[in-house]
């Protein structure tokens, strides 16, 4: 499995996309802007809807999800397709980082529990299990923002 991992690592670094983005001047900084509005698209979404599920807010979170609803899928679609080409340049240096897998492992955290917010009935209610979700689901997606700035600096510590 390491070594399909280290093939695939080499192979991500050097496909045409990834190496037009790290050849680039501009061009990996500019899908990182993108990346990083996407973020903010995502995290006001999530705020406002499950600050809205903890009692938050003047909105019902059922009404609130359909009107931010947009902006979250939005967010999220900008930041996978943003992110993908962006760990691609360095795949070798992103997958080992301690910080980015920290980032990945709450991110497939956080989804699901959004996922759970939205499917499961009863969750927009107020009720204790939807409380609890929707403070951990914050939880889960601000931490994925901050591990993902601290992937820059965790090998500068020597981690």
């Amino acid at each position: 499995m390491h070594q399909f991992l280290a093939h695939f690592y080499t192979w991500s670094s050097h496909t045409r996309l990834s190496l037009a983005l790290s050849k680039s001047t501009w061009a990996f900084p500019a899908v990182e802007t993108f990346h990083i509005v996407g973020m903010t698209l995502l995290l006001g979404s999530v705020l406002v809807l499950n600050l809205s599920i903890l009692g938050v807010g003047l909105k019902k979170p059922a009404e609130l999800a359909k009107d931010v609803g947009p902006f979250l899928l939005l967010g999220l679609g900008t930041m996978l397709c943003t992110g993908i080409p962006m760990f691609m340049t360095s795949a070798g240096y992103y997958a080992p980082n301690p910080a980015f897998k920290i980032k990945m492992s709450l991110l497939v955290c956080a989804i699901f529990l959004q996922l759970a917010i939205h499917k499961v009935p009863g969750m927009y209610a107020g009720r204790l299990m939807g409380k609890v979700t929707a403070f951990f689901a914050l939880l889960c997606w601000f931490t994925v923002a901050y591990a993902g700035r601290a992937i820059a600096f965790t090998n500068l510590f020597g981690a």
